[in-house]
């Protein structure tokens, strides 16, 4: 494409083709921003979880499928050159059996900012946990986590570097080495999983606007992950987030607009900017919901007056059992 992508997502099935192969974008000339991909996506060479071959811009977006295929493939782009990649992550798990293999990019001849993969990687050679092949590129304030193997040049964060016009450039960026697997890469800083989970490991990283941490629990996750009602909750693959309190959901990385699809209880739609205080449209019920991180599994049912209670767990994303207040009864909504 060489038009513009926004606030588009691709949910579940499979893509596949030859090459330049991506559940977004074969190959992209355009922008895409605040998209995302769970799709699996199986090709041969240029093979990404959101685009194929990149040669722009790519903002705010994410996948989390699993991608496989021979040379040049990455968890969310297969080959990326001249373009600029900012704010995006990958968790899906890569595998391919030739050379140039990433958790993020096969080759990379771009600048990656800000960005992160975690999904385990696995290939013949150049196979790192960002980046498989680093050439004239720049990687700044990014890192990996996910397990990483291959038979040579195999490298915790970067594969191999290489320069052409430029010396590539790698700045502020970090992998672990516990869970890579890997104690060296051809560039980049390892650290424990520890560490990782520590803000003073990424000393000048602009964790204000830019990145969340919760200091000694999680890795550092980029704050349109995590900004608004649903702050702290965890990335449980393939679309999916977690929190303690609220369970299982889909955001849509941000990009549905307060939509959400709840594991129990179906579509959603919020409005509030803090958990202390949310209400939810649920158009199975035909009703606004009021509920907070400290009410919940609580509800206050606006057109019953009542305050209705949730049995966690009986939710089939189509109905589930409350105990309606207003008519001290059990009730299947």
């Amino acid at each position: 494409t060489e038009g513009v992508i926004v606030n588009t997502g691709i949910e579940g099935g499979v893509i596949q083709g030859a090459n330049g192969v991506g559940a977004l974008a074969g190959a992209n000339a355009g922008t895409i921003s605040n998209s995302h991909a769970t799709a699996t996506v199986m090709g041969t060479n240029g093979v990404g979880g959101l685009v194929g071959d990149n040669y722009s811009v790519v903002a705010n977006c994410y996948a989390t499928g699993a991608v496989s295929g021979k040379d040049d493939v990455g968890g969310v782009m297969g080959y990326t050159q001249y373009g600029t990649v900012d704010r995006c992550y990958g968790s899906g798990p890569v595998t391919a059996s030739g050379a140039s293999v990433g958790g993020f990019a096969g080759f990379c001849a771009s600048i990656i900012s800000d960005s992160y993969a975690s999904g385990a990687v696995t290939g013949n050679s150049r196979v790192g946990g960002l980046v498989g092949h680093l050439v004239d590129g720049m990687i700044v304030y990014s890192y990996s986590s996910g397990s990483v193997s291959g038979s040579t040049l195999v490298g915790g964060l970067i594969g191999q570097t290489n320069e052409v016009y430029i010396a590539p450039s790698i700045f502020m960026s970090f992998w672990d080495t516990q869970t890579s697997g890997q104690a060296a890469s051809a560039s980049g800083t390892g650290k424990t999983t520890a560490q990782m989970k520590q803000q003073a490991t990424y000393p000048i990283w602009d964790f204000t606007t830019i990145w969340r941490i919760t200091e000694n629990v999680t890795y550092p996750r980029l704050a349109w992950q995590t900004s608004g009602p649903f702050t702290g909750a965890t990335d449980a693959g393939s679309g999916w987030k977690y929190l303690s309190w609220f369970g299982y959901f889909k955001d849509g990385g941000g990009a549905w607009n307060g939509w959400i699809w709840h594991a129990e209880h179906g579509w959603m739609y919020y409005t509030g900017t803090s958990s202390s205080s949310l209400w939810f449209w649920v158009p199975r019920l035909n009703a606004w919901l009021w509920t907070s991180s400290t009410a919940y599994p609580f509800l206050w049912h606006s057109s019953a007056g009542a305050w209705w209670f949730y049995y966690r767990g009986t939710g089939t994303g189509s109905g589930g059992w409350f105990r309606n207040y207003s008519t001290g009864l059990n009730e299947w909504h």
